[in-house]
């Protein structure tokens, strides 16, 4: 029977309800998808989309003020929207088929997506200089590697699969480099900084001894970002991620596998450590395998950024430059249990409380339970966010079609007299998009850090629960066993030195020698045992730290809140005085 903290629980992402949001329906048309899959993209389409996007996709709000800008007819945008806008989040494919019909438009042809995809040579629409300026962008900078590497290694480890080390080690003559020193691994986005007092003290996980708070109040945040471009050639294409560090200027591209590899390398190296989990590769919703698909691309690269911001902030694996690998294949690096080098002092061996079991077993107990709570907590905040940008995206909507209502009544003769309704429904129509536009606005930041950080504090719960796991199954050693054998080879000693045989002495001395290295390896292995046990407390404390976070989310939260009520307030106050300025 499985262990109820054992590996084979769900992932961080496979235990909520419906992490992608997407109520089991793929968020993409076909038709839409294979509109443009002949078409050359124009650079326009490509600027005009960087300068428009947040985190990948487009607002309705944005995409509805960029078409305006087009001078085109409120009719034609309020049709190009219904064709292009499945979602409120405007994908890049659906954005470029809305700058093709807005050029259609502009040049009074026929508004559809049949024509756009009979089209190879794409249409370029007029627009103001301001939407159209090209974004400032600085192309990554390869960053230095620590070590000479070989570049003709095919294997990440270096290592043949016969000799690749195991998860289950248990410390068995294994020797690694110094703890601390610099990581053959990749480089590092992190410096010594405010969790100083050593590595060894266990200041960086529970204040320090100088009085550090123990609230954290900030982290270094890691920005992760999908590349324009596909990488690979042909029929193996692939996403590349821009990883960015906020706190030092350097950029690194990686795809999937390498955060696959990471994470695995670490596990190997630091199972006795909290470890964040990685977004899956693809999620399986109705029978179809998502791996491309815009909503999941954009829930992975939120996964990531939460992935290494976990990583860089640890105060343990941010020392030992464990970030990105400098070449994916060709970069050797130790996979030595960190208990091998490590060794404790009395001083930290003294921070493991007494009755450090009993803590545990309470906590151990109370994990899934805590698990469950919160991912219901963060899938709360996340539909809140998500109606939120829903409604944002229907006052754009409702925004479009009263302009377009209003322009087909203006279009024809109709009494003198309805000039104050049409007055009064177009005063309503700008106060609509105004807040339609304030309302998005909220969502994004909404979903970008309160519902992140929630998920974050989620996560550090499933990152326990999965250090617990890997207690279970990394932590057996051969300790009992050693020990019979020392003792039957102590019972032959003393019967070889009662019979005496000839050259009693040499087979006394092997027997020896078999009972001083057993005796070496139990020691080894106890130590192991005392250092799992203080590496657990150490990290149990750093997760309880991490909690602390959440104290800033919730008053933010709190105060966004009431400012975006007070901004609503407002909006709709002025609103009925531009309404009641007309007469009637």
């Amino acid at each position: 029977m499985d262990s109820p903290l054992s590996p084979q629980q769900p992932s961080s992402w496979s235990s909520e309800p419906d992490p992608w949001g997407t109520n089991n329906s793929p968020s993409k048309q076909p038709s839409t998808l294979s509109v443009l899959s002949s078409a050359q993209i124009p650079p326009l389409y490509e600027r005009l989309f960087a300068n428009a996007a947040d985190n990948g996709s487009v607002s309705v709000g944005s995409l509805k003020a960029l078409l305006s800008a087009g001078g085109i007819k409120a009719s034609s945008v309020e049709k190009i929207l219904s064709l292009v806008a499945k979602s409120n989040r405007i994908t890049r494919q659906e954005f470029y088929i809305a700058l093709a019909l807005l050029a259609r438009a502009q040049t009074f042809l026929d508004i559809s997506v049949e024509a756009v995809a009979s089209s190879e040579i794409l249409p370029l629409p007029t627009l103001p200089s301001s939407f159209s300026n090209p974004p400032q962008y600085s192309q990554p900078t390869p960053p230095t590697p620590i070590r000479t590497t070989s570049e003709s290694s095919t294997d990440p480890w270096n290592n043949s699969p016969k000799d690749r080390p195991t998860p289950e080690t248990n410390g068995n003559g294994a020797s690694g480099g110094q703890y601390g020193g610099a990581s053959t691994m990749g480089f590092s986005f992190v410096e010594d900084d405010e969790f100083g007092e050593g590595l060894g003290t266990g200041g960086g996980f529970y204040g320090n001894a100088a009085g550090a708070e123990w609230t954290l109040q900030n982290w270094d945040k890691v920005l992760v970002r999908e590349r324009d471009e596909l990488g690979g050639y042909w029929m193996n294409k692939h996403t590349v991620w821009i990883v960015q560090s906020s706190k030092h200027n350097s950029q690194l591209e990686r795809r999937y596998s390498d955060f696959v590899w990471l994470l695995d390398c670490l596990t190997r190296r630091y199972p006795f450590r909290l470890l964040p989990s990685l977004p899956p590769k693809r999620v399986a919703i109705s029978g179809h395998y998502l791996a491309s698909d815009d909503l999941f691309l954009e829930r992975r690269r939120r996964g990531l950024e939460r992935f290494m911001t976990f990583l860089v902030n640890h105060p343990v694996m941010k020392h030992d430059a464990l970030e990105l690998a400098a070449w994916r294949k060709s970069t050797p690096i130790s996979l030595d249990e960190e208990s091998v080098s490590r060794i404790l002092t009395p001083s930290e061996e003294s921070q493991i409380p007494s009755d450090v079991e009993v803590k545990l077993s309470s906590l151990r107990s109370r994990i899934l339970p805590l698990i469950e709570h919160w991912t219901k907590i963060s899938s709360l905040f996340d539909r809140i966010a998500h109606r939120r940008q829903n409604q944002g995206g229907d006052l754009c909507r409702l925004e479009v079609a009263i302009e377009s209502g209003l322009e087909t009544e203006r279009s024809g003769w109709r009494p003198v007299e309805v000039e104050g309704v049409e007055g009064i429904t177009q005063a309503l129509a700008v106060s609509v998009g105004e807040m339609g536009r304030k309302v998005e606005g909220s969502s994004e930041g909404l979903l970008e850090r309160t519902v992140e950080d929630v998920k974050r504090h989620r996560e550090l719960y499933l990152n326990l629960r999965d250090l617990f796991g890997r207690q279970v199954t990394h932590s057996h050693d051969a300790v009992d066993k050693l020990k019979k054998r020392v003792e039957s080879n102590m019972r032959k000693v003393e019967t070889v030195r009662e019979v005496r045989k000839p050259a009693f002495e040499v087979e006394l001395d092997k027997l020896a020698s078999s009972i001083e290295a057993d005796q070496r390896q139990i020691d080894l292995l106890l130590r192991r045992r005392i250092f799992i046990k203080w590496c657990l407390w150490q990290e149990t404390l750093w997760m309880f730290r991490c909690t602390s976070l959440l104290q800033k989310t919730l008053k933010d939260y709190v105060k966004s809140e009431g400012e975006f009520m007070e901004v609503g307030r407002k909006n709709w106050e002025s609103a009925e005085a531009r309404l009641n300025g007309f007469a009637g």
